[in-house]
This record gives structure tokens, C-alpha cells and sequence, in this order.
């Protein structure tokens, strides 16, 4: 269980913008079309040496590890992105933790 103190970052959540023009059902132009955003309240943790050896990655790539509260109707996925202190991260994957609706934490690897 996670207390309410450990998520004291503020993150939001985004959908990335896509260059191609989106159309509706009809075939008609969907203008001004936002990305979906959620902000939320997060624990934010840098991925150790041991896990980046572990994982195999590239020691020069910034992976973070975001933890935030499970909310219905909250979706989340490896389509989106997270933004951090003016930094953005491609989000590698999310992961219910423990399947238990408590918890999801947010793998994410900084874009330069």
C-alpha cells in the first residue's frame, strides 16, 4: 500500500498528437482535436544501475519508474506520454501492480 505522502510529484499524462488529419465516421475533418490529458499525483523514481543492467539497456538512457493511484477510468498506455518537470517521457509500459487496483506503475524512458 502506497500512503498519500509518496505521491508528491505532480505529472500529467498525455496522448501523443499525431501529424495525420483525424476524420469522424461521416469522413468529415475533425478540427482543434486535443490529446487526452490527465494530471495526477505520482512517486517519482530514477531505474537503479542494477536494473538497467538487468533490463540490458543503454546506461546513457534516462528511465524513470512513476507510480500513481489505479482510478476507473483511467487509461493509460504505452501510445502515451508523460510529462515531468518540462521533460518528456515515451511511455515503455504499464503494469497494474500486484492485479489489485491499488497501484500502476508508469516505466518511462526520456525523449531528447
Amino acid at each position: 500500500m502506497i500512503s498519500a505522502g509518496d505521491l508528491n510529484k505532480r505529472i500529467k499524462i498525455q496522448g501523443k498528437s499525431s501529424d495525420e488529419p483525424q476524420y469522424d465516421d461521416d469522413g468529415y475533418l475533425i478540427e482543434d482535436l486535443e490529446p487526452t490529458t490527465y494530471s495526477v499525483r505520482a512517486k517519482v523514481k530514477p531505474v537503479s544501475a542494477q536494473e538497467y543492467h538487468k533490463a540490458k539497456a543503454d546506461q546513457t538512457e534516462n528511465i524513470t519508474r512513476f507510480v500513481i493511484r489505479y482510478r476507473k477510468g483511467l487509461h493509460v498506455d504505452d501510445s502515451m506520454q508523460v510529462i515531468y518537470k518540462g521533460r518528456v517521457y515515451e511511455i515503455e509500459s504499464v503494469i497494474n501492480d500486484n492485479e489489485a487496483n491499488i497501484t500502476l506503475t508508469i516505466m518511462g524512458r526520456e525523449v531528447s
